[in-house]
């Protein structure tokens, strides 16, 4: 692979997943930090994050309301995952 980028970067670590390669430590470090990063100040991704919380709240809190329901259909899906 020729690329001008140092590894340790998130543009290596990009080079090195187009080309096919298993990236270094240290890219997949920066990309990890780099992701990390833009994840933080990603508006975006604040509302996408605090909409999946609400979610689960409310799946929790509507398995609780209809107990008996939730339980019928945990039942019916594990008997489909098993038969299949």
């Amino acid at each position: 692979m020729t690329t001008a980028a140092e590894h340790g970067t998130y543009a290596r670590y990009n080079a090195e997943m187009a080309s096919g390669e298993k990236p270094c430590d240290l890219c997949r470090k920066a990309a990890n930090i780099y992701i990390r990063e833009w994840r933080a100040k990603s508006p975006r991704h604040q509302v996408e994050k605090a909409r999946e919380r609400a979610r689960g709240k409310a799946r929790r809190a509507l398995a609780f309301r209809h107990r008996a329901e939730f339980l019928r259909l945990v039942d019916q899906f594990m008997a489909s995952d098993e038969s299949a």
